[in-house]
This record gives structure tokens, sequence and C-alpha cells, in this order.
């Protein structure tokens, strides 16, 4: 799947009532090893921001979830 296929994805997501941060991290949930259904409940309470205080944006905290994944040095 190309980037822009995964951000149509990701939109898609958000518009069948997904929240930001589950659109974001599950269009990309393959591209890391795990399945749509995992990254759905990985990132479920980062809708609206942390814990839906919104202060930080959710599609912010799923990008930021999956930099982590992409450059964590453990």
């Amino acid at each position: 799947m190309t980037h822009e296929e995964r951000i149509q994805q990701a939109v898609d997501n958000f518009m069948s009532g997904f929240n930001c941060a589950q659109s974001v991290v599950s269009a990309f949930a393959d591209e890391y090893g795990f399945t749509r259904e995992q990254a759905l409940h990985i990132s479920a309470s980062f809708g609206a921001g942390i814990g839906r205080m919104r202060l930080t944006c959710g599609a912010v905290c799923g990008m930021l979830m999956l930099a982590g994944l992409e450059h964590c040095a453990l």
C-alpha cells in the first residue's frame, strides 16, 4: 500500500467512526507487525487526546506511537 493509500485509509477509518488515533494507527498496523484489531485496542484511549482531555490531537498521538515503533532504541 502506498503512503497516499494509507492516508486515505486513515481518513476512511475516521469517517467510519473510529477516533483520530485509531484511524492513524490502524492504517499502518501491518507495517509494524500487529493486526488492525490490536491497533484499534492499543490506540482507543488516545481519541480526543490523551484520556479524552482534548489537549493533544488523537492523530498526533497516533503518529507519535508509530514514530516510537519506528525509532525505538531498545
